[in-house]
This record gives C-alpha cells, sequence and structure tokens, in this order.
C-alpha cells in the first residue's frame, strides 16, 4: 500500500499474491509428500478459503497468515535453528503481529517452542543449560520480533503521526470485543468440524504406525492457540477461521507422510490422487456456481456509491471546498475519492453500531461539531434501514446506536439535506 494506489484494485491483487504465495509456502512445507499430494493440499487450501467467507478477498488473515507460515518454515522446518534463518522467521513473525494483534497466542507458542527444541538438542549433545546464553538468546530473538514495530514507529515519527498510530493502537485494543458465550464460540468452531475429524483420524492412524513427526506436535497447538484468537474478540465473523485452516492443512499433511509411506502398492496412489482431485472438482464446480450467483446480484458499493457523491458534489451549491460524509456503510469512499474523513473516526460502524460506541466510549457531540466546522455536502447511508424509519421507531433495531440516529436526522433537517436513493440499502443526502 506504501508503494502502490490505495485502491480496491490494489487490495484485490495484493490478496491474489499473498494468498498464492501462502499456498506456495505449504507446498514447500510438505517436502516430505510426493509431488501430487503436495499440489493436492495447496489447491486445497486455497478451495476453503474461498468457501469460508470468500477468503480469498483481502482480509487480514491471508496477509498476516502468509508472514506467520513462512515464520513457522524458517523456525522450525530449517535444520539449523540457531542461524540467521531463525532469527529472519522471528522478524517476520513481527510483521504478522503488526498486520493483526490477535495472532499473539501464536507468538508466544512460537517462541516457547523454538526454546523447547533448543533445550532438548542441547540435552541431546549433552550441553548444560546456561542461563546466560538463554537470556542473551532470547534478547536477541526478541529485538529481531519487534523491529517491525520499530521501523513503523519511525516511520510514523519521521511523519510527526506518532501520537496518532499509538492512538489507533490502543484504541482498536480496547473496542474491538462484544460478549459471547462459550457455547456460542464453539459452536463457531464448529463449522471446521470435518477438518478436525480428519487430523483426529490421521492421529490415530499416526499412533498405530508409532510415528511422530517432529513438527506436528507443535501445529497441533498452533491450532488451538489460532482458535483462541479467531473467538478471542466475541465477533465470531466466518474469515476468523482462515487463521486455523493454514496449521489444519500443513498438520494433515504431515500426518499423511507416514501413510503415503506405507502404500507400497505404486499402482494404487495415481488412483487415490484421482478420488481426492475428482472430489475437490466437485465442489469447485458447485461453489464456483453458487458465488458466481452470489457476486452478480452484489453490486461494489464502495464503487456505486462513490461515484454518486462524486457526482452530487460536481452540482453542489456549496460555496468553495466541499466534503462529503460517510455516516454509515464501508469508508471505501474515502479512499477512492481521496478525501480525509471530516470527523475524528474513519470506520463508520465506530460510532453507528452500538457495541463500538458503548466500547469506545466516543463523544458524539464532537463528531457533529467537526461536521458543523466543514463545508459537507454529502452525506451517505447504506444499510437496510433508512435514519427516518430508525429514528421515529417504525423499525427498531438494538446493534444500531440510537443516540447517532437522532443526532445524524436532526443534523440532516436543520442543514436542509435532500435525499436520493441509489439501490435498496444506500440513501445520498446532498445540498
Amino acid at each position: 500500500m506504501v508503494f502502490f494506489e490505495y485502491s480496491i484494485l490494489t487490495l484485490r491483487y495484493s490478496g491474489l499474491i499473498f494468498s498464492t504465495a501462502l499456498a506456495f509456502i505449504l507446498f514447500l512445507s510438505l517436502k516430505g509428500l510426493s509431488l501430487p499430494l503436495r499440489l493436492f493440499l495447496a489447491v486445497a487450501l486455497l478451495y476453503l478459503f474461498l468457501i469460508f467467507h470468500s477468503g480469498l478477498s483481502s482480509n487480514t488473515e491471508i496477509y498476516f497468515l502468509t508472514f506467520e507460515a513462512l515464520a513457522f518454515y524458517l523456525i522450525f522446518q530449517t535444520k539449523d535453528r540457531r542461524d540467521i534463518f531463525t532469527q529472519l522467521g522471528f522478524f517476520v513473525l513481527g510483521i504478522g503481529f503488526l498486520i493483526k494483534y490477535i495472532i499473539v497466542f501464536d507468538v508466544f507458542l512460537f517462541l516457547t517452542a523454538w526454546n523447547i527444541v533448543l533445550y532438548i538438542e542441547d540435552s541431546r549433545l549433552l550441553h548444560k543449560f546456561s542461563l546466560k546464553k538463554f537470556i542473551i538468546r532470547n534478547l536477541q530473538t526478541g529485538f529481531f520480533f519487534s523491529l517491525p514495530f520499530i521501523i513503523s514507529c519511525i516511520y510514523y515519527y519521521q511523519n510527526n503521526a506518532l501520537g496518532n498510530y499509538f492512538e489507533a493502537i490502543f484504541f482498536v485494543l480496547k473496542g474491538h470485543s462484544k460478549e459471547a458465550k462459550f457455547v456460542e464460540r464453539l459452536l463457531f468452531l464448529f463449522q471446521l468440524k470435518y477438518i478436525f475429524l480428519t487430523i483426529l483420524i490421521l492421529i490415530i492412524f499416526s499412533f498405530k504406525l508409532k510415528s511422530k513427526p517432529f513438527p506436528s506436535i507443535i501445529i497441533f497447538v498452533w491450532i488451538m492457540t489460532a482458535a483462541i484468537g479467531a473467538v478471542w474478540t466475541g465477533f465470531l465473523y466466518e474469515h476468523y477461521l482462515l487463521a486455523i485452516l493454514y496449521p489444519a492443512i500443513l498438520l494433515i499433511g504431515i500426518l499423511i507422510l507416514p501413510l503415503e509411506d506405507k502404500i507400497k502398492n505404486v499402482k494404487l496412489k495415481p488412483v487415490l490422487f484421482f478420488i481426492m482431485f475428482s472430489i475437490l472438482d466437485y465442489h469447485l464446480i458447485k461453489t464456483r456456481i453458487h458465488l458466481e450467483k452470489t457476486l452478480n446480484g452484489i453490486s461494489d458499493k464502495g464503487k456505486l456509491v462513490s461515484k454518486a457523491i462524486s457526482e452530487k458534489i460536481a452540482t453542489s451549491n456549496v460555496n468553495g471546498q466541499k466534503y462529503f460524509f460517510v455516516s454509515n456503510g464501508s469508508h471505501a469512499p474515502y479512499i477512492l475519492l481521496n478525501q480525509l474523513p471530516p470527523v475524528k473516526w474513519v470506520q463508520p460502524n465506530n460510532f453507528s453500531e452500538k457495541i463500538f460506541y458503548d466500547n469506545l466510549k466516543l463523544d458524539l457531540n464532537e463528531l457533529f461539531v467537526s461536521l458543523d466546522k466543514q463545508k459537507i455536502s454529502v452525506v451517505s447511508w447504506c444499510y437496510q434501514y433508512t435514519i427516518e424509519d430508525l429514528d421515529s421507531g417504525k423499525v427498531v433495531d438494538k446493534t444500531i446506536n440510537e443516540a447517532y440516529v437522532k443526532k445524524l436526522n436532526l443534523y440532516l433537517q436543520k442543514g436542509n439535506f435532500k435525499m436520493s436513493k441509489l439501490d435498496n440499502e444506500c440513501l445520498l443526502y446532498y445540498l
């Protein structure tokens, strides 16, 4: 985003590049398996990403998972866990953590597992435990892990935005959470029941074969830490499951390795691969038809609203510099029309949704004072219910911030804004 235009196209291309890179890292990580099976699991990963809430779109999971997967490969799947590749692995892990803090559970796992593995290796070599070496080694690792954050702080400091950077970090930490029952969290994770069942069956076979591949224990715990991260905030969005899928598929591949070695009949292998690819192809075709029907019925809201805002601003009666305000819905128009929000908060749901408003303890008076200071000529609203219906009580929606809706409706009435309808959800108020 630093080097290219911040646009929908950039996000989509970057999502494609990172998801492909993630599949390639999986392919490399399963180097003990046969080529067809590695290809199958890499494609299966992308397929699972596709069906879980369009996971191949630019969700943050795509980005941090790519760095996290690369970190695991460098730290645990290279021969020497003391070389520069290991430190590079923790540096890469630091980038992933910078993208989304929720992988903090994975970070503790990687660091703990790395220390345990080194201790076991030292014990085998009859090396005595040295507290000094242990401290120095972990300080060095901590430095490499923290380096991406340090570089980010320097960048924001040079651009006189360090205070805003930290404010945004604490803003997310304290506001992105809600209550969810334990049963709800379990049911959410239960969407991956067939994958968990496959892992369980493969683990049973591995015990029978007396095979315990080294990384499998760490990956198994990684699945659990990823699951904790997926349900931690209480927001049970389907794309949060993507964080579990990569270690799950990686573990399946590693557990299959001893089983593949046991298949002596070479002629049988192509038959098994053909069956697996046939099952995958069937589901891909079925899913593609479903997605095609769905996507054809969904307009690009950000682009639609941006175009309408641009047209209204061009014909507005407001003199001087004209601004618009996204009161609810996607904040994409700010990006597409190259305008900073006229208020302190970029994401409209921070003040339009009750849970975020309550968690973040925002000041609505400050918000509307900011609007009064700007020459707002267009206000967009995208939601299943209109501002008027929500304010009048005609419809009741407990997820919406009532105080905000009332103030917003009053602001539009006092400003004599006219209204036009874009589609079933989006409205424009303009001068």
